[in-house]
């Protein structure tokens, strides 16, 4: 009640802040986070050993998972299902973060890499076909924006700020609370369009780092 200002990290934060907790919209500022100066645009040459090391195999979508945590909103459990569909298609599934390589060791279809440096990150999306992120809430979402800043087209649910921030950068699939098989299937879908058809993934990534650009 005492603040002269309240931060937010999105419009759809702020309208949660005022539902919530009652304060006064014109107290509220909406301060997006940018990403970090290191995700952009990079050339495959400079990651070939990065993906050498990791046995990483052209096409792939990227993914982000904390194997540490235990959060059901983030719904890393979809991972291997998505895996296993992108195996079939001829793609790999990459996912990235702390204790991943542990959380799906021996999961189909998935190549986790463990925690992973923001270069080494950075490198990754760079050369993926797209990032995929299987959220159901997020107060901004900064994967998928890094992921957008690299040039790379992101597949993610519309929800909470990830429709704010993604736009037009990727492909966004509606809500299945009740059919989660559905939104697996239509994700990985997204995902196989986006690896089999260069074309439409090149065009989407136009925008995606013109999107990234507003933050």
């Amino acid at each position: 009640p005492r603040a002269q200002r309240v931060l937010a990290l999105s419009e759809f934060t702020a309208g949660r802040i005022v539902e919530m907790l009652g304060v006064a919209e014109e107290l509220i500022v909406v301060a997006s986070l940018p990403p970090a100066p290191i995700f952009r645009p990079g050339s495959l040459q400079a990651t070939n050993a990065l993906l050498a090391r990791y046995g990483i195999r052209s096409p792939f979508v990227a993914a982000v998972a904390d194997g540490r945590i235990h959060d059901p909103r983030k719904r890393i459990e979809w991972l291997p299902a998505i895996g296993e569909i992108l195996k079939r298609a001829g793609c790999q599934l990459v996912v990235a973060g702390p204790a991943s390589d542990r959380r799906f060791a021996g999961a189909n279809g998935i190549n986790a890499v463990g925690r992973l440096s923001d270069e080494e990150l950075a490198g990754l999306m760079q050369t993926a076909r797209a990032f995929v992120f299987t959220s159901a809430y997020e107060g901004q979402g900064l994967p998928p924006l890094e992921a957008m800043a690299c040039g790379t087209p992101v597949v993610a649910m519309r929800n909470s700020a990830i429709r704010e921030v993604v736009q037009l950068g990727g492909i966004l699939i509606d809500e299945s609370v009740e059919k989660p098989a559905s939104a697996i299937d239509e994700l990985a879908a997204a995902c196989v369009a986006l690896a089999q058809d260069p074309g439409e993934r090149d065009r989407i990534a136009v925008r995606a780092l013109e999107q990234s650009r507003r933050f």
